[in-house]
């Protein structure tokens, strides 16, 4: 009995030792750079944090970017699928804004005709990413405006709310 035992001690070490002596390779998924960048009277902005929100029950998403400096800049757009979303006087269309701190404030609706546009090329829920470009003239209450160009948003995380 004793030598049953002990043989299937061993039999039992073999086959875990060469089961796991196999070199399997686990893939990581490789993680996508989250990127935003825009520019506004030819200079390049790049934030630190960079967020997305997408509320379900009103079908609208919100992607902000912020920097150290506390400037800020949010584009709010009805919808969760890839495709251009204007920015004009609609009820459903895109706002954008821009913020500095708590010393000004500017923002599409103040403009009598907004302009510009948000397109979106990805909106996955399964990954909850968003990428997308955009445009945009904001205003403050004081008339004074600012232009956004060629911005540009990729692999933002997006928190369904």
């Amino acid at each position: 009995m004793r030598r049953i035992l002990i043989m299937a001690f061993m039999a039992a070490a073999i086959i875990i030792t060469t089961a796991c002596s196999k070199d399997e390779k686990t893939e990581t998924p490789e993680v996508p750079t989250t990127s935003f960048s825009v520019k506004t009277d030819g200079i390049v902005w790049t934030p630190n944090i960079i967020s997305a929100f997408y509320n379900e029950t009103e079908d609208v998403v919100v992607v902000s970017a912020t920097d150290a400096a506390l400037k800020m800049i949010t584009i709010t757009f009805y919808g969760h699928t890839a495709r251009t979303y204007p920015v004009d006087n609609s009820d459903k269309s895109a706002a954008c804004g821009y913020s500095i701190g708590t010393t000004a404030s500017y923002n599409t609706i103040f403009l009598e005709e907004p302009q510009g546009s948000v397109t979106i090329s990805e909106f996955n829920l399964t990954n909850s990413l968003v990428s997308g470009t955009f445009s945009f003239v904001v205003q403050d209450i004081n008339g004074n405006k600012i232009t956004f160009s060629e911005g540009t948003f990729s692999n933002v995380s997006v928190q369904i709310l």
